[in-house]
């Protein structure tokens, strides 16, 4: 079974959905998220969007991970930060993994 996991980097605040096959998971805490076996997800596009946003006012620093686990190449982890901005900032962070 593979799965998704989010995590918001920093300290920060937001937002995820994961899209696959036609069904949307969102949350905001680190969740595992199954996205099914190799075969039912193969040809399939999994979708994953982040939305964080700045509330600490001692950094501008916004990050997530996007961790693909279970499948028998190991895990993929996908880390994306930025750091430019002010407080109450938002970054939009988006991974697209197509299962062949």
């Amino acid at each position: 079974m593979l799965t998704a996991l989010v995590t918001i980097g920093d300290g920060q605040r937001g937002g995820w959905a994961i899209r696959v096959g036609g069904k949307t998971t969102k949350g905001s805490d680190p969740v595992q998220v199954a996205l099914g076996d190799g075969a039912a997800l193969q040809g399939k596009v999994v979708q994953v969007v982040v939305t964080v946003v700045d509330v600490r006012p001692e950094t501008n620093r916004l990050s997530a991970i996007v961790e693909i686990s279970g499948g028998p190449g190991g895990a993929l982890a996908v880390e994306q930060t930025v750091d430019d901005g002010g407080d109450g900032d938002v970054a939009m962070f988006t991974t697209v993994v197509l299962f062949e």
